[in-house]
């Protein structure tokens, strides 16, 4: 991580992690833009190419959108100088649905940068300051060095964000909990806290409820208190 010019680190890069995520962002995004409420969202199929590296300028995915057949739309990623297209044929059996697309999205950080959390981890636990990773969706990741047991979301679009907790806190506190409501109403896939052996991950499958804003506040509350009943948001415990 190259140090700034206020003593604290930061770095701005791109991973095989952060490249598969703002492709699957961008078909979610797509997807949830053209949405109709009588469609089945996490039921409509996708197509591997949302779980992979971009390869050339324009990369094609399919969904199998209900009654949409054609272009649904498409998102530049400026970090690989990607475009994405997402078409749709209805008929089309694909390898995915959109639930695995949203769960992929929460969880390749610590499939595939699993090792980069774990080491600022490790340095969270022996000395106390925590670290970012956020996680946009131009397919940019960005790593923020922050203070003694704290760090902040800075105003940016975050796709997923990561921040690293000492070993033994494998939990979210009250407060990650409300900058996690944030960022899911605001459109983000993910908020989580990682020890170096592991992570607790509140993520969205679909938009999320007005149930699961209040519950989520609740819980912002008594984060130690009785679990959430969540519809359309997951809290996972992942070891990694």
């Amino acid at each position: 991580m190259p140090g700034s010019g206020g003593g604290k680190r930061q770095e701005l890069t791109v991973t095989r992690a952060s490249r598969i995520a703002a492709v699957a962002y961008a078909v979610i995004d797509v997807v949830e833009e053209v949405y109709e409420e009588e469609v089945d969202l996490l039921g409509i199929g996708v197509s591997s190419k949302a779980l992979e590296e971009p390869r050339g300028p324009i990369w094609d995915v399919r969904v199998s959108y209900p009654g949409r057949r054609g272009l649904l739309g498409e998102r530049r990623l400026d970090a690989m100088g990607v475009v994405v297209r997402v078409s749709s044929d209805p008929e089309e059996m694909l390898d995915y649905n959109m639930a695995d697309i949203y769960r992929a999205v929460a969880l390749a950080p610590l499939r595939l940068d699993g090792h980069r959390i774990k080491k600022a981890a490790l340095e969270t636990t022996m000395t106390g300051v925590e670290f970012m990773f956020i996680y946009t969706d131009t397919g940019h990741l960005a790593v923020l060095e922050g203070e003694e047991y704290r760090v902040r979301i800075p105003f940016v679009k975050a796709v997923a964000a990561y921040h690293t907790h000492p070993e033994g806190s494998c939990g979210l506190s009250g407060k990650d909990i409300e900058s996690g409501v944030d960022l899911l109403s605001e459109g983000g896939i993910a908020e989580a806290a990682a020890t170096p052996s592991c992570a607790a991950v509140l993520y969205r499958l679909g938009f999320i409820t007005e149930d699961d804003y209040i519950e989520l506040k609740r819980a912002a509350r008594k984060p130690y208190g009785k679990p959430p009943r969540l519809e359309a948001a997951r809290l996972e415990l992942v070891s990694y």
